[in-house]
């Protein structure tokens, strides 16, 4: 892993760090092992290394993501080592699939997520309103400072602009209605079958809404 290096910025004077997972290096199993349970205890944990200013936690059924504002070169092992013992990962598998940028790159990576390019179904709309709850959230714990508010508010209000501009999203679909268009081509219609959905996490919600839309 790189050694994290972060950027000072005159505009916002943090250096912005983001260490993530995302379904392009990791399965869905390890993930799921990823996703942090106690989100409060976490922020408490990470805000416990002094150079961590301000942080954020996105967490999609395809991504586990931590954005960090920094007012020096934050630790990567203490911040990586923070996630590992909250979720009780082996800290050298973590440190084989995770991601780091810096500086530009989180902003840039910011709006390719708002733009949903990032997404395992290009310009799924599911991801701006999880980039608006994840912050609420960090600013609910204290976590989520001004910093990082306005970068991921500007982040989101450049995603709407470019799927509005360049119709990436148009006709996009859920991952929800995308596996139920699979179930369809596979078995010729779900018009006279019973359905038995197994699972209420995020990807069940949408399969359960997908399934309503079409009146199963």
């Amino acid at each position: 892993m790189p050694p994290v290096r972060g950027l000072s910025f005159f505009e916002w004077g943090l250096m912005l760090v983001s260490v993530g997972v995302s379904h392009k290096r990791a399965s869905l199993a390890t993930l799921d092992a990823l996703t942090l349970r106690e989100l409060g205890e976490f922020y408490a944990d990470l805000h416990a290394i002094r150079e961590i200013s301000e942080s954020v936690v996105l967490q999609t059924c395809n991504r586990v993501e931590i954005f960090l504002g920094t007012k020096h070169d934050p630790p990567a092992e203490n911040i990586l080592r923070t996630w590992a013992l909250a979720t009780k990962f082996k800290l050298a598998e973590l440190q084989r699939t995770v991601e780091v940028r810096t500086g530009d790159a989180v902003v840039e990576h910011l709006v390719r997520l708002a733009s949903g390019l990032e997404s395992m179904i290009v310009g799924e709309p599911q991801i701006l309103g999880q980039m608006q709850e994840a912050m609420v959230t960090a600013r609910s714990f204290g976590a989520g400072g001004p910093i990082l508010s306005d970068i991921f508010e500007r982040a989101t209000s450049a995603g709407a602009k470019i799927r509005a501009e360049t119709g990436v999203g148009r006709g996009a679909t859920t991952i929800g209605s995308a596996a139920l268009r699979l179930a369809e081509l596979t078995l010729g219609g779900l018009e006279d079958l019973r359905i038995l959905l197994l699972g209420t996490g995020q990807v069940g919600v949408l399969v359960m809404k997908a399934l309503k839309a079409r009146g199963v």
